[in-house]
C-alpha cells in the first residue's frame, strides 16, 4: 500500500504513489477505481526459526481448506 521505510530503491511502486501521480495529472478522483485482489500462499519453511523476509524453504505448504460463500 505505501512505501517501506526500508526499501528505497523502489520508493514510487506502491499503490499511494500511482493513485497520487493519477490525481496529479488530472484523473478525477471519482473516475479512479482501487481494487485488491486477495489470495493466498504458503511455503514450507527449511527451518521454522528462521520465518523473517527471505527465509529458505523447502517449497509450497499443505493446501488449505477450500470454502465456498453464497451471495
Amino acid at each position: 500500500m505505501f512505501s517501506s521505510e526500508t526499501d528505497n530503491t523502489r520508493k514510487l511502486q506502491n499503490v499511494n504513489s500511482t493513485v497520487e501521480y493519477w490525481l496529479d495529472e488530472g484523473a478525477s478522483s471519482n473516475k479512479l477505481n482501487l481494487g485488491f485482489a486477495f489470495y493466498g500462499r504458503s511455503f514450507t519453511l527449511f527451518d521454522p526459526n528462521q520465518n523473517g523476509i527471505g527465509a529458505p524453504t523447502l517449497g509450497p505448504g499443505k493446501p488449505g481448506k477450500v470454502i465456498f460463500f453464497k451471495v
